[in-house]
């Protein structure tokens, strides 16, 4: 599946589902079932043909409803990419569905990263862990600034200094 970045929306990951996977789902269904039809009467190496392609529809069943778990599991996050926050921090909650493994590992180093709360500066982080981003927001005015929220921000008394925890 390839998505187009700057198309990325809450709403793709529902789409690729709904347009893409389950119209696949049902292919490779009646493909099976038709191959399970023919197999009784099938003999010798066509018999052997019929197997291994019941095998291999299988197998892409099983790949096809794994991706539509982990697509509905991110979705659900929820999921809302901003094109602001960049490429890998939007792809971050996608990474177990990279073939490519460096990309996927990258991803995944983002995700975790986030889960900690490196970037929380990102709109994601803050999609996903409100109370989180909130609570640092009342601290650190850059973070305030960020997510709109300049109001919860708590102004240092005259002679009270505000340190921001350095990584």
């Amino acid at each position: 599946m390839w998505v187009y970045y700057h198309r990325l929306t809450d709403q793709t990951l529902y789409t690729i589902v709904n347009r893409y996977i389950e119209p696949k789902v049902e292919d490779v269904q009646r493909r099976m079932v038709r191959i399970e039809e023919d197999l009784p009467t099938a003999s010798g190496a066509e018999a052997t043909r019929l197997r291994d392609a019941l095998y291999a529809h299988r197998k892409l069943l099983d790949e096809l409803q794994d991706m539509k778990q982990e697509l509905l599991r991110v979705a659900a996050l929820p999921y809302k990419p901003d094109l602001n926050d960049g490429v890998i921090i939007n792809a971050a909650p996608l990474y177990k569905l990279f073939q490519h493994r460096a990309w996927a590992k990258d991803c995944a180093d983002c995700w975790k990263k986030l889960e900690k709360g490196d970037y929380d500066w990102s709109h994601m982080a803050f999609n996903l862990w409100p109370e989180r981003v909130r609570e640092k927001c009342k601290n650190d005015r850059s973070l305030a600034i960020a997510h709109g929220l300049e109001d919860i921000y708590e102004v240092p008394l005259p002679g009270e200094k505000k340190t921001r925890k350095r990584a």
